[in-house]
């Protein structure tokens, strides 16, 4: 294993994570490739749910990186955030999909941001146990259904979509010190 050399930061506010790199060869994963442990270079001036969004990750086996780059492109870290379809909180989840995972009242996942993250982590594992661990078709799923994803073998032709996954894999790759292609 490999330590990155500098620490990246969550968000502007937290502070810094220090990740432990895979070797570069390993292909890009949902699942955890690496181990994340937390510095306290700013001790006291945390942003409230990093440590929640950690522990998610974790529990999950979902690369860090990866959730925290969901959460920045769907709510822009907003836990109240309720999208025009009526995609709720943190990780914009729908009403259904969260009856679907057992949430009997999804009003709570704008209050809740551990059961937000905790059902879209879940929904994230579900999608890989389909996609496996292609990435960008998991992002998809996440956000065009899976039955899109199905149908058209890879990302929709929807330019929503198209600009979501470029967006989130283009913040996911800085995040995990990638070079991305211009």
């Amino acid at each position: 294993m490999v330590a990155v050399a500098a620490p990246i930061a969550i968000t502007p506010d937290s502070s810094p994570i220090v990740v432990v790199a895979p070797p570069a060869d390993l292909p890009t994963s949902v699942g955890v490739p690496f181990s994340v442990t937390r510095t306290t270079a700013r001790a006291g001036k945390r942003r409230p749910g990093n440590s929640t969004l950690l522990a998610v990750a974790a529990r999950h086996r979902i690369d860090p990186l990866l959730l925290h780059s969901i959460v920045a492109k769907e709510s822009a870290f907003r836990p109240g955030a309720v999208s025009n379809k009526g995609a709720l909180g943190l990780m914009q989840i729908m009403p259904g999909t969260a009856r679907g995972l057992g949430v009997r009242d999804p009003s709570r996942l704008l209050v809740d941001q551990e059961l937000n993250l905790v059902t879209g982590a879940t929904y994230l594992k579900q999608l890989q146990r389909q996609f496996g661990n292609d990435v960008p078709a998991v992002l998809a799923a996440y956000n065009a259904g899976p039955g899109a994803v199905k149908r058209y073998r890879g990302t929709p032709p929807y330019a929503e979509t198209r600009d979501y996954v470029k967006t989130i894999m283009k913040r996911y790759r800085g995040a995990r010190g990638e070079r991305t292609a211009r």
